[in-house]
């Protein structure tokens, strides 16, 4: 069993401040910068996909205060990420802040991971460098970096027997694979992670369901439409190919009577925790209606991770790490730069 004592903690990656000095010895000075809280990782159907009802297509009424006494009785964890990308002409660097928070008692207890990393496509730019990365694709790169990050700090912090709550979804991007290779892993160790997809553009259901197409425009349309607040849909199991392990269950889901979610699980998931997956609803729903958002709707535990996340982005403040480079602040830096 993994040791508490990993709860409660901020971990700086061992090359954080190798890459902070190899960047200021460059004399790279970083001007545009963006940032973004959650997945960064677009959704993908490919072609041929399978989907399937596993219950009734019609609506189940969620229980609000049987929620609130399961969230006293359960262990559970939030994870959310930050994401900052600073530009230079150089290349881009990534500072990723990684939370998952747990629920103890009346308070939260955050764990963090923070990482830096810089990313070229020119190759004289990492001579001499132990730090820095060589990349053709700088963004496909990034991409896969977060993802495998994101699963190995959530496997090594999450404790067993956790109701684990995870801000996107499933399966995105072109690294989908990470989080589904370690499903297994997690259920070894009676977790069980759920996926938290707040905005989405999918048509899966809609276009598999006769007479729904041309009513709707998107799945989470069919939704509003349908449900009530404090209702969920049936749920649906999606396959990459007929019959593959690389699937997730889902349903919609309305807590408020605003733009639904959808809460996916991996179809593993669904099989081993059968009689716990409305149990599980139950406290999503108490979550949501914790955390009071009619605009941003989510489990509180995840508000607060991703709370965690950007404050200590924002303390650690990048553009002080790197100040001392010689090199000239662009227009943009110098308007807006903080």
């Amino acid at each position: 069993m993994k040791s508490m004592d990993l709860i409660n903690k901020i971990s700086i990656h061992p090359d954080f401040y190798k890459t902070v000095d190899e960047l200021r010895d460059k004399n790279i000075f970083f001007g545009n910068h963006t940032s973004s809280t959650g997945s960064m990782f677009s959704e993908i159907y490919a072609g041929g996909y399978k989907l399937k009802r596993l219950e009734e297509i019609g609506f189940r009424n969620l229980n609000l205060s049987n929620g609130e006494e399961l969230s006293k009785k359960v262990l559970l964890a939030g994870y959310d990420e930050t994401i900052n990308k600073y530009r230079s002409l150089e290349g881009t660097s990534v500072l990723v802040v990684y939370v998952l928070t747990y629920l103890g008692g009346i308070d939260y207890y955050p764990t963090a991971l923070v990482t830096l990393n810089f990313y070229t496509s020119a190759k004289d730019i990492i001579k001499n460098s132990t730090t820095l990365r060589y990349a053709e694709k700088i963004e496909s790169v990034i991409n896969k970096d977060i993802a495998e990050n994101k699963t190995e700090f959530i496997c090594d912090t999450v404790q067993p027997f956790t109701v684990l709550l995870i801000d996107g979804p499933l399966i995105a991007g072109d690294y989908y694979t990470t989080m589904l290779d370690k499903i297994k892993t997690l259920h070894e160790q009676d977790i069980l992670p759920v996926f938290i997809v707040k905005n989405s553009e999918s048509t899966l259901v809609i276009d598999n369901i006769p007479g729904l197409r041309n009513k709707y425009n998107s799945d989470l349309h069919w939704a509003h439409r349908t449900l009530k607040p404090g209702q969920r849909s049936g749920l649906f199991l999606y396959s990459l190919e007929a019959g593959s392990t690389r699937n997730k269950a889902f349903c919609y889901f309305k807590s408020y009577d605003e733009t639904p979610i959808r809460i996916e699980f991996h179809g593993s998931t669904i099989e081993k925790y059968s009689s716990q997956i409305d149990p599980v609803l139950d406290i999503i729903h108490y979550q949501i209606q914790l955390h009071g958002s009619l605009s941003n709707p989510q489990p509180r535990i995840i508000a607060i991770a991703e709370k965690y996340a950007r404050e200590i982005a924002a303390y650690i403040n990048f553009n002080e790490l790197t100040k001392f480079s010689y090199i000239t602040p662009i227009f943009n830096q110098i308007r807006f730069g903080s």
